[in-house]
């Protein structure tokens, strides 16, 4: 039975604490929350699931990748958006290579030197923070649990600790607060 709710009664930190100290596998989405017209219990506006937004996959507790709806998160915009590759290199790649899992670009790039393994893995664990750390902040959207489902093979998969994200979200969440 997979895990549901509404990040206004259930935050992102406390889903992140329940699936790290649970040691879970699957996938959180996110999505818009619609007003149904109708109110809950609490008087509040109640919210239906729209469009996804967003989609966390965690192994074992870990998160492993994360991706929001409507961006690229395949290695090449990954590697530009860390500023690896250039825009113009961004664009040869994508185009040469289309249909190629992010895996196997990444050997492809390793081996035309044009980045190391660490260069990767390191722009991949900045892109999945830097797409968590944005979701920790949202807090009207509906969100799903489901046990189970993994990334595509296809994604190059970091696993990170979540007591660190857990951790570092909450701050920079009470320093937005503290200046709004």
């Amino acid at each position: 039975m997979p895990i549901q709710g509404n990040l206004r009664d259930f935050s992102t930190t406390q889903l992140l604490n329940l699936i790290n100290l649970s040691g879970r596998t699957g996938v959180l989405r996110l999505f818009e929350g619609l007003p149904t017209g109708e109110k809950d219990a609490m008087q509040k506006p109640k919210l239906a699931a729209g469009k996804p937004r967003a989609d966390v996959y965690f192994r074992s507790g870990k998160l492993v990748y994360a991706t929001v709806s409507g961006q690229h998160g395949d290695l090449i915009a990954v590697l530009n958006k860390t500023g690896k590759l250039n825009d113009t290199q961004a664009k040869v790649m994508r185009e040469k290579a289309q249909g190629t899992s992010d895996k196997a670009l990444a050997l492809r790039l390793i081996s035309a030197n044009y980045v190391t393994k660490n260069d990767i893995v390191n722009s991949v664990q900045q892109y999945i923070l830097s797409v968590v750390y944005d979701i920790m902040t949202w807090s009207q959207e509906i969100f799903r649990f489901d046990e189970g489902q993994q990334a595509s093979d296809e994604r190059i998969l970091v696993p990170i600790d979540l007591e660190h994200v857990i951790i570092e979200g909450a701050r920079r969440i009470e320093k937005i607060e503290e200046i709004t």
